[in-house]
């Protein structure tokens, strides 16, 4: 990471950020809650996330993410954030050596080890059987029941070691402890508790990061006035869900998407760019792969349907958005190299506020 030059870092964060946020939908709330986030963070979401991560993480470290939103009135998982979590653990296996281990509900547990499968990892029960083979990790279930969460994140986080811990389009409690859907049904007692990881997180001093796209997600605290008084599902607005979908828990990076899982492909993008290997961000072929096993292993669209999408994005596009980040990291890192000169000299102008 130290090789890479900053500006053209940045520049790399800027197009990521971009791709992220696109807004197909027409409603403005991703762009609204990036808006947030991005004046607390200063700088491109994807690149303060992944620089976190790098800086926190080293080759054999252990790395807990978090996902998993059950779907009423189907009582099934939710597509998006499982893919981008899966997503984001190759990144960290690949580009880092670093072990991912994925906490969710007991429901989860099976279409999130297939996932990791189809991205390439090898899963284990135990942490010393996952260290002792490469590209290696683990799919671990959490507890639904909140009187057992602060037990059970000390049991994870001690056994597995973890350097960081990332969520991923994961539901957060909000002041009332209730975890909501974006139309504000209650689905809290379905949700594994994994808010006392972050809690307990912060208590060690370890980063956190993580990802979302409406603001009920875990870690998204630091926005939940911006949920309420600035975007439709907020309570000040009338039809709004008449209990905040705010989560409260706040996390050290929050990266926002249109999509949860296209922030977290910006994310995997951004750290195969910081560490020289393109290979790190999975390609279109992947992305095909895992819509598929998704759906087939009972994963549903945000839409409701057993389809291959994501928050109604079919698997064509989506396909496309991972083919134009895959193209970012090729021609930026050539084109950089063309324009060096001119780059060096932005060294000494004020280059981010002239960008």
């Amino acid at each position: 990471m130290s090789d890479v030059n900053p500006i053209v870092a940045a520049a790399v964060g800027e197009n990521l950020d971009a791709l992220i946020t696109l807004d197909l939908r027409g409603y403005h709330v991703g762009r609204i809650l990036y808006r947030a986030a991005r004046a607390v963070a200063g700088e491109p979401l994807t690149l303060g996330a992944a620089r976190a991560i790098l800086e926190n993480t080293s080759a054999g470290d252990t790395v807990v993410l978090t996902t998993g939103f059950p779907f009423l009135p189907y009582g099934k998982p939710e597509l998006d954030g499982l893919i981008g979590t899966a997503v984001v653990a190759r990144a960290l296996d690949i580009a880092l050596g670093a072990h991912p281990v994925i906490v969710t509900e007991a429901a989860t547990v099976p279409v999130m080890s297939a996932l990791m499968t189809a991205a390439g990892l090898n899963l284990y029960a135990t942490r010393d059987e996952m260290h002792q083979y490469p590209h290696s990790g683990a799919v671990i279930p959490f507890t639904a029941d909140t009187s057992r969460a602060s037990a059970e994140a000390e049991e994870v986080l001690d056994t597995f070691g973890s350097k960081l811990v990332i969520a991923i389009e994961k539901p957060g409690a909000n002041g009332d402890g209730a975890y909501l859907q974006g139309n504000g049904s209650d689905v809290s007692g379905m949700v594994a508790k994994t808010d006392a990881l972050f809690e307990l997180a912060h208590v060690r001093g370890l980063p956190t990061i993580a990802i979302g796209d409406l603001g009920n997600e875990v870690g998204f605290g630091a926005l939940a006035a911006v949920v309420d008084q600035e975007t439709p599902f907020g309570t000040a607005y009338v039809g709004a869900p008449t209990e905040s979908i705010a989560a409260g828990v706040e996390a050290d990076h929050i990266l926002v998407g249109s999509v949860s899982d296209w922030a977290a492909y910006g994310l995997a993008a951004m750290i195969a760019f910081l560490t020289g290997n393109p290979d790190a961000l999975h390609t279109p072929a992947i992305q095909r792969q895992l819509l598929w096993t998704a759906v087939r292993c009972g994963a549903l669209d945000g839409s409701g349907r057993a389809e291959p999408a994501v928050d109604g994005v079919g698997e064509d596009f989506t396909a496309r958005l991972v083919a134009t980040m895959r193209d970012i990291l090729e021609i930026t890192s050539r084109m950089s190299r063309t324009y060096a000169t001119v780059i060096d000299r932005l060294n000494d102008l004020d280059w981010n506020q002239r960008s």
